[in-house]
C-alpha cells in the first residue's frame, strides 16, 4: 500500500493510478457521475474533487462504482447456477490471456462486501420504490380520514413523526420501525424507507424546500435526491410509513401473502449500500484486484450472461474449453439453446462478409460481439446481433455506422447495441431499408431494470417459449423414431418396443418421434406410450430433424424404413441394423458428428461388418428373439 494522501486531489490522482481511471477515455461516464455525487453544480471533476473532503470523495467513489460490484455478483451467481445445473463445481472466465475462476469473484465479493454501511436495500429504481405502498393498497390497506391523528392504534412515535410530516417537517426515523423489529421482506421495506428519510434530512430541511426546484426523477435510481422529491409529491413516505406501522395489526395469513408477493418483486433487484464507510486504503486494495482492472471486458461478459438469463426457462448449454468460457477476440459457440425449436447457438466474433460498410473501421465484413443463429448449412439464419460499447458520451453518428452495416450483413436480424452509458442514434434517409431492424439501449446495467428487460424482449422474440423441453438426464444419445405415415404399421409392433428398448440405458435416454420436424423430446420411459398412440405425420423429410437434434446430443440414432433414409441429404450414417417389422424393412442407423458440428460422421458401415456394441446388442437382441 502506498502513503495516504492528504489532500483530495492527490487522493484522486492515486485512485486514477491505482484503478486504470480513463477520464478522458472509457471512463468518462463513470466520472461524470462521480462529479454529480461530489458535487453537482461543479463544472469538472477537477473542481468537485478540489471543493470534496478526502473521506467524502472516497465514498462517493465507492457509489459510483457499486454498479461493477453488482455486475460481478450477477456474473458469480450465473455460473454458480449454471455449474450446479451442469454438474460443475469449477468455471474459469478467460478474457483475453486473463484466467479468471470463480474464487476471483468471490474473493472480490468478500473484499466489496465487508465493508459497512448505514444501510443495505434493494436497489429499486423510482418503480420499485413504490413496491411496499402497491401490495399494502392491492391487499386492502387503505388510509383513514383520520389518518397521522390519534386514535388510528398506532405508536405514539409513528403519530408524532406522521403528524410532523403533514406539516412539512421530515423528523427523525421511528424507533418503533426500525427494520431490526421486522422480519424480512419487511425489514428491507423499513430500511427502504430509513435510507431515503436520511438522505433527504440530510439535503433539505423540510418539503418546501425539497419542492422549490421541480425535482428530476432518475428511473433507474429509487434513492437518487430527484427520485426521492419526486415521489414526495405523491407523499410516499407518508402512506408508506403509515401502512408499515399498521402491518401488525393484520391477519397473519395476509402478512404472509404481501410477504410472498413483495420477496418476489424485491428479487428482481440487486443489493445496495447507503451510508458508506470506507477508507483510501480499502478502496486501493479494491481498484488492485483482478476484476476491477477487467470491468469493462467483464461487461461484455455479464451481457453474455444477460442473453442467456433472458431464455433461462430453456435447455441451455455452456460450451467451455476444459472448463474455461471463452470470450476472445475469435469466433466462437459461447451456449446453445437446446430447447428451442430449432436450437438457437450464441455466437461470439462471428464474421460476415459486407461489401460496401459505411464505416471506415470495417473492410469487407462486420464482427459484432454476440450473434444469435438457428438451423445449420444453407438454412442457417441469424435473428439477432447484439453489439456491446463503451464510447464516451454518446456517440450518435457512431453508433448509427455500427447499426446500418451490421443490419445490412444480417439481412433478417434484429440489430441492438447496448451501452454502459447514455446512446442514442439518428437515422437518415438513405438508412429507411434497416433502421426498422435497428435498435439502441443505453444506460444498461445491473441496476437498470427496463433496459435489462428491453434486452430480454429481443431476446425472447428470437428464441422463442422452450417446444422441446429436455427430460433430465437425457444423455448424448437420442434415438430418433420416424412416425411419419409410412412407418405406420410397425410402429405398434411389440417388435419394435422390443428393439427400442435394447438401445435404452446407457446408449440412449431419450426417445425423440420425427417426421419432418421434431415432435418433442421424451423419456425413454415413455416409449411404449409414444409407439402406441403417437399421431402419424403425413410426410417424411428427416435431415432438418436429425441436424436439430445433432445440435442437441452427439449422436443420433435413427428408426425410420428405406424412404426415410432415402430423405437424408449430405451426409452418411452408420447402419447398426435391419429388420423387418409387419412387413416394412425398418433399419436402426447411427448418425453423430464432432462437437460443434452438425455435418453427419463419415462412415459406411454395414450391420455385417460392423464390430461396435452399437451395432451388435441392439441387433444380437433383435435376433436371439426370433
Amino acid at each position: 500500500m502506498g502513503n495516504l494522501a492528504h489532500d483530495s486531489a492527490t487522493a484522486w490522482a492515486t485512485l486514477c493510478s491505482i484503478g486504470g481511471i480513463e477520464p478522458e477515455g472509457r471512463d468518462a461516464d463513470f466520472v461524470d457521475e462521480l462529479r454529480v455525487l461530489l458535487d453537482s453544480e461543479a463544472a469538472s471533476i477537477e473542481e468537485a474533487v478540489r471543493q470534496s473532503s478526502t473521506d467524502h470523495l472516497i465514498e462517493k467513489f465507492f457509489v459510483a462504482g457499486a454498479p461493477f460490484g453488482e455486475m460481478f455478483r450477477a456474473i458469480l451467481a450465473f455460473f454458480e447456477a449454471s455449474g450446479a445445473r451442469e454438474g460443475r463445481k469449477e468455471w474459469e472466465i478467460k478474457v483475453d490471456d486473463e484466467h479468471l475462476d470463480l474464487k476471483h469473484f468471490e474473493h472480490f465479493l468478500r473484499t466489496w462486501d465487508s465493508v459497512s454501511a448505514d444501510f443495505d436495500v434493494p436497489d429499486v429504481d423510482w418503480s420499485g420504490a413504490w413496491d411496499f405502498n402497491n401490495v399494502a393498497y392491492d391487499n386492502g390497506m387503505r388510509c383513514t380520514p383520520s389518518f397521522g391523528t390519534s386514535g388510528n392504534d398506532i405508536s405514539t412515535d409513528v403519530e408524532t413523526w406522521l403528524q410532523a410530516y403533514w406539516q412539512g417537517l421530515y423528523e427523525t426515523y421511528p424507533l418503533s420501525l426500525h427494520p431490526l423489529k421486522f422480519a424480512p421482506p419487511f425489514a428491507d421495506v423499513a430500511s427502504n424507507f430509513m435510507a431515503s428519510l436520511a438522505l433527504i434530512r440530510k439535503r433539505w430541511p423540510g418539503r418546501k424546500e425539497m419542492l422549490a426546484l421541480t425535482p428530476i426523477r432518475e428511473r433507474s435510481d429509487g434513492f437518487a435526491l430527484g427520485t426521492l422529491a419526486q415521489e414526495e409529491t405523491d407523499y410516499r413516505l407518508g402512506y408508506g410509513i403509515y401502512y408499515l406501522s399498521r402491518l401488525s395489526s393484520l391477519d397473519e395469513s395476509l402478512r404472509e401473502k404481501m410477504a410472498r408477493e413483495l420477496t418476489e418483486k424485491y428479487a428482481q433487484f440487486p443489493r445496495r449500500k447507503i451510508g458508506i464507510h470506507v477508507d483510501q486504503l480499502m478502496l486501493e486494495r479494491i481498484l488492485k484486484l483482478p476484476l476491477w482492472q477487467k470491468r469493462y471486458e467483464l461487461y461484455a461478459v455479464w451481457i453474455a450472461t444477460e442473453i442467456v438469463g433472458a431464455v433461462k426457462d430453456h435447455n441451455c448449454e455452456l460450451h467451455h474449453e476444459n472448463g474455461k468460457i471463452v470470450f476472445p477476440f475469435r469466433e466462437n459457440v459461447v451456449a446453445t439453446i437446446k430447447s428451442s425449436s430449432p436450437a438457437v447457438r450464441l455466437y461470439a466474433e462471428r464474421r460476415r462478409p459486407l461489401s460496401n460498410p459505411i464505416s471506415d473501421e470495417r473492410r469487407g465484413n462486420v464482427q459484432p460481439d454476440y450473434s444469435l443463429w438457428r438451423g445449420s448449412d444453407a438454412k442457417e439464419a441469424c435473428g439477432l446481433v447484439v453489439e456491446v460499447k463503451h464510447y464516451k458520451r454518446d456517440a450518435s453518428s457512431r453508433f448509427r455506422k455500427v447499426l446500418i452495416d451490421y443490419a445490412r450483413a444480417h439481412a433478417d436480424a434484429q440489430v441492438v447495441l447496448v451501452s454502459h452509458g447514455k446512446a442514442s442514434v439518428a437515422f437518415s434517409q438513405p438508412d429507411r431499408d434497416v433502421q426498422n431492424r435497428c435498435h439502441i439501449i443505453g444506460e444498461l446495467t445491473v441496476r437498470n431494470r427496463e433496459p435489462r428487460e428491453a434486452l430480454k424482449k429481443l431476446v425472447r422474440d428470437f428464441v422463442g417459449e422452450p417446444a422441446l423441453p429436455m427430460p433430465p438426464d437425457a444423455g448424448d444419445t437420442v434415438i430418433a423414431l420416424d412416425v411419419s405415415a409410412s412407418m405406420s404399421g410397425a410402429l405398434g409392433s411389440p417388435l419394435l418396443i422390443d428393439l427400442l428398448g435394447a438401445l435404452t440405458g446407457e446408449r440412449a435416454r431419450a426417445l425423440a418421434p420425427v417426421d419432418f420436424e421434431v415432435r418433442a423430446i421424451l423419456p425413454m420411459e415413455r416409449m411404449a406410450e409414444v409407439v402406441r398412440s403417437v399421431q402419424h405425420g403425413r410426410s417424411t423429410d428427416l435431415t432438418e430433424p436429425v441436424d436439430d437434434l445433432l445440435l442437441r446430443f452427439e449422436s443420433v440414432i435413427l428408426v425410420t424404413d428405406e424412404g426415410g433414409l432415402k430423405s437424408l441429404k449430405d451426409g452418411t450414417f452408420s447402419t447398426l441394423c435391419v429388420r423387418e417389422i409387419e412387413g416394412i424393412s425398418v433399419s436402426i442407423v447411427k448418425i453423430s458428428h464432432a462437437r460443434g458440428s452438425a455435418k453427419f460422421h463419415e462412415s459406411s458401415e454395414t450391420m455385417a461388418g460392423a464390430t461396435s456394441s452399437d451395432a451388435t446388442i441392439p441387433c444380437g437382441r433383435e435376433q436371439n428373439r426370433e
